[in-house]
C-alpha cells in the first residue's frame, strides 16, 4: 500500500511540474509577442527600461523588469576579463518583459550545452504600496513613487559557479515581494567562462565572482541584503 501511495505522491508531483512548466512557457511566448499596452517606464542611468505590471497571490500589484543587462557583452576581446559597466544601452527602451537565455553551461542530465556567453542580466521585482482608493491593475505614478526605500534582496544562485540561473521559473519573488522587498536576481559567467585562470596568458581568473554586482549596488542602496544559494557552491 506505502508503495502505491508513493507512486501515487510521485506522479501527482510530476504532474504539477509538467503543469506548471507549460504555464510558464505560454507565458514567456505570450508576453514577448503579444505584451500588454500600459507598462512600467523606467529611466536609469544608462537609459530606459520598460517591464510588467502584474498582481501577487495576495492581490497587491507589483512591477517586474527581466533582463536588464548590467555589463557589456562578454565577447571577443572582453572574453575572460573583468565585466566592463555599462554606460548607455544599445537601444534607447529595453523591453524587459520576459526572461532572457541563461549564461552559456552543460546540461548534466542531456550532456547537451545550452545558453548564451552575453547574458549577464539582472531581473528586478519591486511591490508597489497602494494608495487609498487604488485598484488593481496598472498603478499610478504616484502609488510607483511610494515603492521608494524599501529593502533590497540581491540573489545570487547556486550551481557550483558551472551551471544555475535567476529565472523566476525556479527562484519566484512573490513571498519577498509580499512583504515589501525589493528582489533581484543575478545573471553570471559559469565554468570556464567565467572562472578559468591562466596568469601566463593574462587571464586573472574569477570573472564570475566579478560580474556579481553586490558591492555596486550597496554603494546605492542603504539597506540591502546579499543572498546565495549554497548549494554546490
Amino acid at each position: 500500500m506505502d508503495k502505491w501511495l508513493n507512486v501515487w505522491q510521485y506522479l501527482v508531483a510530476l504532474t504539477r511540474l509538467v503543469i506548471a512548466t507549460i504555464i510558464f512557457l505560454v507565458q514567456h511566448r505570450w508576453l514577448r509577442f503579444w505584451p500588454p499596452r500600459d507598462r512600467p517606464l523606467v529611466t536609469v542611468r544608462q537609459g530606459k527600461v520598460r517591464g510588467i505590471s502584474s498582481i501577487l497571490p495576495n492581490g497587491k500589484p507589483y512591477h517586474y523588469f527581466k533582463g536588464i543587462p548590467y555589463a557589456t557583452a562578454p565577447v571577443g576581446e572582453l572574453r575572460f576579463r573583468a565585466p566592463v559597466p555599462l554606460d548607455r544601452f544599445r537601444v534607447p527602451i529595453v523591453d524587459c518583459c520576459v526572461e532572457r537565455a541563461d549564461f552559456v553551461q552543460l546540461d548534466f542530465f542531456s550532456g547537451l550545452v545550452f545558453g548564451a556567453e552575453s547574458a549577464l542580466y539582472l531581473n528586478v521585482y519591486t511591490p508597489v504600496r497602494q494608495l487609498p482608493g487604488e485598484q488593481h491593475g496598472i498603478p499610478t505614478a504616484a502609488a510607483a513613487a511610494s515603492g521608494s526605500g524599501l529593502p533590497v534582496m540581491v540573489f545570487l544562485h547556486g550551481g557550483g559557479f558551472a551551471c544555475g540561473t535567476g529565472s523566476s521559473f525556479f527562484y519566484a519573488p512573490d513571498f519577498f515581494l509580499q512583504r515589501n522587498v525589493i528582489v533581484v536576481t543575478v545573471y553570471y559567467r559559469l565554468g570556464p567562462l567565467g572562472f578559468l585562470y591562466l596568469p601566463e596568458a593574462g587571464i586573472e581568473g574569477n570573472a564570475g565572482l566579478k560580474d556579481q554586482p553586490g558591492m555596486p549596488i550597496k554603494r546605492r542602496v542603504r539597506n540591502m541584503t546579499l543572498s546565495y544559494d549554497m548549494k554546490g557552491m
